[in-house]
């Protein structure tokens, strides 16, 4: 418990940003240790501000069963395994098939 209560708070979170990692608790100090890295864009510490959080997926029946088909759908789309237009076409499909079971 002593691990994660030191994980968790600022100290293990600026250690955690200064290897170059957004740490799940982030401050102006954490994320100002990331944007110092080498190669890091203008305006970085802009786009790693949480500015508000919304979920990407309604909360509803069925979201566990959707979202992993997502996941199986997309690394079929990574591995090249499926094209783009054809993969999308069966995120389509099958998400509907979920819903209606």
């Amino acid at each position: 418990w002593e691990f994660a209560k030191f994980v968790a708070g600022e100290e293990g979170a600026k250690i955690y940003s200064d290897g170059f990692a957004i740490p799940g608790r982030s401050s102006d100090e954490t994320l100002q240790a990331i944007v110092a890295a080498e190669g890091m864009p203008e305006g970085a510490m802009e786009a790693l501000k949480v500015e508000n959080i919304s979920l990407d997926r309604p909360a509803m029946d069925k979201v566990a069963e959707v979202n992993q088909m997502l996941g199986e759908q997309h690394s079929l789309l990574m591995l090249k395994e499926s094209p783009i237009d054809e993969g999308l076409a069966e995120m389509g499909t099958l998400s509907a098939e979920i819903q209606a079971e």
